[in-house]
């Protein structure tokens, strides 16, 4: 099933300072965004939703990180160890390898995502998901 993109004028878009060429997706459950060996062709910033890598489960309410950052940066020319599956229905930005390995400060932010340190007060109310797996 192909992504559905949305276009990324306003909101969380620019509160993160996204570059050109970033695209908000609606992923669906069940599809798999990256399979076990391939390179991703980007990188992916979860907003919502359910995402499973391997054992590791991610959900957009999870307490420990707000935002899910797949793959790190320093692997994103790695192929990836595990496949990246949408558990529960997820809308996530995506931002090309092209943009991030030319703009040192998009590294930069998408560490500081990963890290969990950006506060979540900028992004929008869940408008009531719950958590996938019920």
């Amino acid at each position: 099933m192909k992504p559905k993109s949305e276009n990324t004028a306003a909101g969380v878009d620019e509160e993160l300072g996204l570059y050109d060429g970033e695209q908000r997706l609606g992923l669906r459950a069940g599809q798999v965004l990256i399979y076990r060996g391939h390179t991703a062709p980007g990188v992916f910033v979860f907003l919502s939703g359910c995402v499973r890598s391997g054992a590791r489960v991610w959900r957009s309410n999870d307490a420990y990180q707000s935002l899910l950052v797949v793959p790190e940066v320093s692997a994103l020319d790695s192929p990836l160890p595990e496949s990246v599956t949408i558990e529960d229905d997820a809308t996530a930005l995506f931002v090309p390898r092209s943009v991030v390995l030319r703009e040192p400060s998009m590294q930069k932010l998408l560490q500081i995502i990963a890290s969990g340190r950006l506060s979540p007060t900028t992004l929008p109310a869940s408008g009531g998901e719950t958590p996938c797996g019920d």
